[in-house]
């Protein structure tokens, strides 16, 4: 978009006695970088309202008057711009930072997922180990089951009472 359409836009909202600043400019005019907008303003508080046809003599007096009422209106807006500027600039500021603590948060996370997945391994080659001992258990008691069996002993059972082993009958 062309800087004439933005400052045809500041003009009418001048000639509104309408607010201008940068946001609203950009939502009238549906689009823009605030760099172009600014320049419009500027471009507009420099040279002045819409022209206006003016017949007969103007009094020296009123065209002083209007020049210095002319001169605290574009400091007047100059600050405001200044204003919006330093507000943009606060945050873009906070946005960097916590984009700086987001991403440190996001590595330090990173960091953790990476030492629980090496615990998680660990344990389950640990896992692994212990399900091995215990499958030979087992196969090492069937063992010795059958061998019992095959030399005739009977098998014993804890007594309950006294805690001490009984041959069954």
């Amino acid at each position: 978009m062309c800087i004439e359409k933005y400052v045809k836009i500041v003009e009418e909202m001048l000639a509104r006695n309408e607010k201008v600043t940068l946001q609203e400019v950009r939502r009238i005019a549906g689009k823009g970088s605030f760099s172009t907008i600014s320049e419009a303003i500027k471009l507009v508080l420099t040279r002045g309202l819409i022209p206006v046809e003016v017949t007969g003599p103007v009094p020296e007096h009123l065209i002083e008057v209007t020049n210095e009422l002319w001169q605290e209106a574009c400091k007047l807006a100059s600050s405001a711009v200044a204003s919006e500027r330093l507000a943009l600039h606060s945050a873009r500021v906070a946005s960097q930072e916590n984009l700086r603590e987001l991403t440190a948060l996001a590595d330090t996370l990173a960091v953790q997922v990476d030492d629980l997945s090496l615990q998680v391994e660990t344990l389950q080659v640990e896992r692994d180990k212990l399900e091995n001992r215990a499958q030979e258990a087992e196969i090492s008691l069937k063992t010795m089951k059958q061998m019992v069996k095959d030399i005739g002993l009977k098998p014993v059972k804890p007594d309950n009472e006294k805690g001490q082993m009984v041959i069954e009958a």
